[in-house]
């Protein structure tokens, strides 16, 4: 569609014109409005329990001893799973080995293998999640019955469990609206988006509001995001534009 006016034009000159009449079409400029969005990618969330427990066991010595050298342990076979959301089960044993010096002044040895579980609260975590578990001992401290034939000994366990739940579903962000009139509001993230060559991790701007002529509807929604510059490393709920719907409007046509 174009519009059209109307252009006069006199031939010839004397006792008699003649009047011709030609219609020249000249196009409307177009306006030109752009939205611009970017396809975040969220990471997996990572998450992480921990938990420390006392242990208390008595052994008895089979022999009478005058002194106890030295207690070492060591953790073996941990097992771990997740019994309902948000709680996981530790199961593993205290391999200990006892130093103690007898009344004869010979130092001897002997070995027991002590059960424990610990169960951890992980907040976000489900069933079926995988985790990585790790236990320590941090302190292993004893007595020495007055009869020399019982230890007592306190050991203390500190527990910690590391999963990964599920990737959030990409979102899409918009980062930038132009067109005559249009005034926008944005704020500088630093998210994993969507390449033609993979996921990147990358800054751009996101915008947060906008205004102007022509705009029928604006759509928004709260996503977590890594500001730049807000001195908090993690991603926070900022309300974003999620898209931007411009009106129709139909050309019009103008006849001479």
């Amino acid at each position: 569609d174009f519009s059209l006016f109307k252009l006069e034009q006199v031939i010839g000159e004397g006792i008699r014109q003649i009047l011709v009449e030609r219609r020249e079409r000249i196009p409307e400029v177009p306006i030109v409005r752009n939205v611009v969005v970017e396809i975040v990618v969220p990471p997996a969330g990572i998450v992480t329990g921990r938990q420390q427990i006392i242990v208390e066991n008595v052994v008895e010595l089979p022999l009478p001893a005058i002194k106890i050298k030295e207690v070492q342990g060591l953790i073996t076979d941990l097992r771990a799973r997740v019994i309902f959301d948000g709680a996981v089960l530790i199961d593993g044993f205290i391999n200990k080995q006892v130093s103690f010096v007898g009344e004869d002044d010979v130092v001897r040895s002997i070995t027991e293998r002590i059960p424990f579980s610990i169960l951890v609260n992980v907040p976000g975590i489900t069933p079926g999640t995988p985790v990585t578990v790790t236990v320590e001992i941090e302190n292993i401290s004893f007595t020495l019955s007055p009869d020399g034939r019982f230890l007592r000994q306190i050991i203390v366990l500190n527990a910690e469990v590391t999963g990964e739940t599920p990737a959030p579903e990409p979102f899409q962000v918009v980062t930038s609206v132009t067109g005559p009139g249009i005034v926008t509001e944005t704020v500088l993230v630093r998210a994993p988006i969507q390449t033609p060559t993979g996921v990147e991790v990358r800054e751009f701007p996101v915008v947060t509001n906008v205004s102007g002529p022509g705009i029928e509807r604006v759509e928004k929604a709260v996503v977590l995001l890594d500001v730049v510059g807000d001195g908090n490393p993690n991603p926070v709920p900022i309300e974003v534009v999620t898209d931007v719907i411009f009106a129709v409007t139909p050309l019009s046509v103008t006849r001479a």
